[in-house]
């Protein structure tokens, strides 16, 4: 409930998993002589010591995005809302609805009956002014048992003073975040940064394989520390696996104020930034059941998808087929004036720099005939893999030409 609404949320993203720990098989199938087969139901990853089930939760996913005319995953939401006070409003935030009212009854669907699982089912609802209560009792008979629910809203809090604060910042810097995921990161910390108080205190925690802090226990919001913190903000890259454990540990171990802070009602709260989905996510949950105490966790994520990103190197590359002929005629030019080409004739001595030189000559070759034969419908498809991504969940997405860039 926000703001006079209330919301419902229904997850439906399917994203690659990372799946921390030590694989449990070393040996491969391929050592083994065993051929190399996919188990139907199973998926990509291998069994660790801290996911045994990895291979069950690691599904095979579509290289092409889907959609809701032609859904890869399609799924079905009906729902029936009776709120027992009249409503002003029933929307979805991402999904076209279909409504039918029987008195203070709705029944609700999706416009188009099946919805592509690329983004969460979000249903939400306003009662008429005036029509909010205060508190709700509802009740249900299922069979032979009765079932009651209390709902109590929360008043409007006052602008009344409040209280400082102790905020632990934890961002996600896996492979998985490189491009626009750790550009939003970045840029929602350093907004936070700018509307901490001087009474406050706050602390930088960032991961990806391993985990740092940037102070050894939260510091006080002064000008000189919030800069530094900052600083630190703008240099944070993208790399690595995505170990959430420690740093998630780390985050929510109170700090050596923490006694004296609960006499002085000092509110502790711990922001997770993060785009990633992990194997593990039970451990998760013990680690906060066990170790929140006062502390208020709260997560942000971050989605981008891919092919957005993808597709402009790629049309780039096609349009780009001047510049590269120029590029290659310059350097084996501009390498035959510093006689660092290796002549037949064997005047010349080689030298570390020439594999260099000749390394980018080649690539420049490649690179000009794939952009050929892009540009003359020869290849319709490409396979681009994920680079940034951690070792052991890189995707390769294969982009269909249906006709050459323009």
């Amino acid at each position: 409930f926000r703001a006079g609404k209330f919301s419902l949320r229904f997850p439906m993203t399917i994203t690659p998993r990372y799946m921390p720990g030590v694989k449990l098989d070393t040996k491969s199938d391929a050592e083994k002589g065993e051929p190399l087969l996919i188990s139907p139901g199973h998926g990509w990853a291998h069994a660790t010591d801290q996911v045994p089930d990895a291979a069950e939760i690691s599904t095979l996913q579509w290289p092409q995005p889907g959609s809701d005319r032609a859904p890869h995953n399609p799924i079905e939401v009906t729902a029936s809302l009776d709120m027992g006070m009249p409503l002003a409003e029933v929307d979805s935030a991402y999904h076209e609805l279909s409504l039918a009212r029987d008195k203070g009854r709705y029944d609700i669907a999706l416009a188009a009956g099946v919805s592509e699982m690329d983004r969460d089912f979000v249903l939400s609802w306003q009662p008429v002014t005036g029509a909010s209560p205060r508190a709700a009792l509802f009740t249900e008979q299922v069979g032979d048992e009765y079932f009651g629910l209390l709902m109590v809203v929360p008043p409007i809090l006052s602008s009344g003073a409040v209280p400082a604060r102790e905020v632990v910042f934890v961002i996600d810097t896996s492979g998985s975040m490189g491009g626009v995921s750790i550009e939003q990161a970045r840029a929602s910390v350093s907004q936070a940064l700018q509307q901490l108080r001087p009474q406050d205190r706050f602390n930088i925690i960032e991961f990806n394989s391993n985990h740092r802090s940037l102070f050894k226990v939260a510091v006080p919001a002064s000008r000189h520390q919030v800069q530094r913190a900052q600083e630190f903000v703008r240099q944070l890259e993208a790399s690595g696996g995505t170990e959430m454990l420690p740093a998630l540990r780390a985050a929510l171990t109170p700090s050596p104020e923490g006694k004296r802070d609960r006499e002085q009602a000092v509110l502790r709260q711990v922001v997770f930034v993060t785009d990633g989905a992990v194997g593990n996510e039970l451990s998760l949950f013990e680690e906060i059941a066990d170790s929140l105490g006062d502390s208020r966790l709260f997560t942000a994520g971050l989605c981008v998808k891919q092919r957005t990103l993808v597709a402009v190197p790629i049309r780039t590359l096609a349009t780009s087929t001047r510049w590269l002929k120029r590029w290659v005629l310059f350097s084996i030019s501009w390498l035959h004036r510093q006689q660092l080409i290796w002549p037949l004739t064997g005047r010349s001595q080689w030298n570390p720099g020439q594999s260099v030189y000749l390394i980018c000559i080649v690539a420049s070759l490649s690179l000009l005939r794939l952009a050929l034969a892009i540009r003359s419908q020869r290849v319709r498809s490409l396979l681009v893999v994920n680079l940034q991504a951690p070792i052991g969940i890189g995707r390769c997405h294969c982009i269909h030409l249906t006709k050459p860039p323009t």
